[in-house]
């Protein structure tokens, strides 16, 4: 009996221990999730502007386009510069959900990253041009002067490709389709040709289109006389394409002209997947103002909203001089289905962006001195001031968001992912958005980031 007794003991003692020992695994493992869940669910809530980097300039189209991964990475391709020998270095950036760089590639690398792309395996796919040689990790490509290239990067940086184009050419827009093709915009000179296809012009400089499928054999390639300013594509791996062009533009069987060839106009095209032309579509064509002006309609940047395509468009060969319109489009005809006025006498196409989030989408563009928005005025003498301006699904303003500057500035791209929206862009001497601010007390330019969660943008 007494042993019994004992035994039982030992076995309520052990049961005890088993049970105090699972329970304090369990509190331990609940501790460590509720830690790393605030953790992330702060992340994710919190609003902010951040410097990423310096150079002394800018170009009119490429210098911050970025994407962004599942859990709130933003990689950003763009480029700083180098003044004692007037080169720019390739600059590739990963940056947290917080605003903290991550990595950084490409500097010490001759040349510029100018457009970036993801897949659905979220590898970091960049295009722009190098000078001479190009080395990341243990891949390296060499060319006679400058040349273009792409690469791939997993989510830790590391280089999983490193490819040049045909020599002489150069890239301006690159973008991964859901099937994983690629699609590059760009120049070349004279003549070029990849894997048997191939193109040529009396140019010393052309536009060039071609598609390269998941195994890197180009499977498509066409002449394109015009300026691609960005690019986009569907759930059916179809490319949307917007830009500008001056006096003619020729593709597949379609010929758009302008009024001469001061008269610069704007284009939205549909590529199925294999690049065969789906609608091409005019916007601008109004002429300039005068004989000596030269007038730049283009269509700046494309988002895609449910069935429909977004494209903001900028007009300036009116008297009212730059006004800013959103196209919207249906993705299957092509027909044209709204035209509706934004702003007028805004500063510069570069600077126009917009971004679809569910329902609502997120235009942006910078204005110097005087506008008008949505029928309201704004007046800043010797100043710029950049707007970020929330859409509702019918394309009404929602809501405004200014940002101000005493110099060049302005917001460059615009991506978001499920918790927020990010716009990045360059600014000199000062930038002030809500309470954020920066300064830089030198004369170069500033690549900045700012981040706003949805739930600080609702009405």
């Amino acid at each position: 009996m007494l042993k019994e007794s004992i035994r039982m003991t030992i076995q309520c003692k052990n049961i005890f221990t088993i049970s105090t020992s699972s329970t304090l695994r369990y509190l331990a493992s609940l501790i460590i999730i509720l830690t790393v869940s605030c953790t992330v669910t702060h992340a994710q809530n919190t609003e902010w502007l951040k410097e990423v980097a310096v150079t002394t300039r800018i170009s009119a189209q490429h210098y911050s386009e970025m994407v962004c991964d599942g859990s709130g990475n933003v990689y950003i391709a763009s480029y700083v510069k180098d003044t004692t020998r007037r080169l720019d270095f390739i600059y590739i950036v990963k940056v947290d959900a917080n605003g903290n760089k991550i990595w950084e590639k490409g500097i010490g690398q001759y040349g510029r990253a100018v457009s970036i792309s993801i897949d659905d395996n979220e590898r970091i796919w960049v295009t722009g041009y190098f000078v001479n040689r190009l080395t990341f990790d243990d891949k390296h490509i060499k060319c006679q002067e400058v040349n273009a290239f792409y690469a791939a990067f997993n989510k830790d940086g590391s280089c999983l490709t490193l490819q040049s184009l045909p020599e002489g050419t150069d890239a301006h827009n690159i973008h991964v389709n859901i099937k994983g093709d690629i699609l590059f915009t760009g120049t070349y000179g004279y003549q070029l040709e990849m894997d048997k296809l191939a193109v040529e012009t009396d140019m010393e400089l052309s536009g060039f289109i071609c598609i390269v499928d998941n195994t890197g054999k180009c499977k498509f390639l066409s002449n394109i006389n015009g300026t691609v300013h960005d690019v986009y594509s569907d759930t059916e791996g179809a490319y949307y394409l917007t830009g500008s062009f001056a006096d003619e533009f020729e593709f597949g069987d379609d010929l758009l002209y302008t009024q001469s060839y001061l008269d610069k106009d704007g284009f939205v095209m549909k590529l199925n997947a294999d690049g065969e032309m789906s609608w091409l579509n005019q916007v601008g064509k109004v002429g300039a103002v005068s004989e000596f002006y030269t007038s730049h309609d283009a269509g700046c940047d494309l988002t895609i909203q449910g069935g429909r395509l977004l494209v903001p468009v900028v007009e300036d060969s009116t008297q009212e001089h730059r006004l800013l319109y959103i196209h919207e489009y249906d993705l299957e005809t092509g027909d044209r289905t709204a035209r509706i006025k934004i702003a007028s006498g805004i500063n510069a196409a570069g600077g126009v962006s917009i971004e679809a989030a569910g329902f609502t989408s997120y235009l942006t563009f910078v204005v110097k001195d005087n506008c008008i928005v949505d029928g309201e005025g704004y007046s800043f003498p010797d100043s710029f001031k950049l707007f970020i301006v929330k859409l509702d699904e019918q394309l009404k303003v929602q809501k405004v968001i200014t940002g101000n500057s005493p110099k060049s500035s302005m917001f460059r791209e615009s991506i978001h992912n499920r918790h927020a929206i990010y716009f990045s862009g360059h600014y000199q001497k000062s930038l002030q958005i809500k309470k954020h601010s920066l300064k830089n007390s030198t004369p170069k330019n500033v690549l900045f980031l700012y981040k706003v969660p949805f739930s600080l943008l609702k009405d």
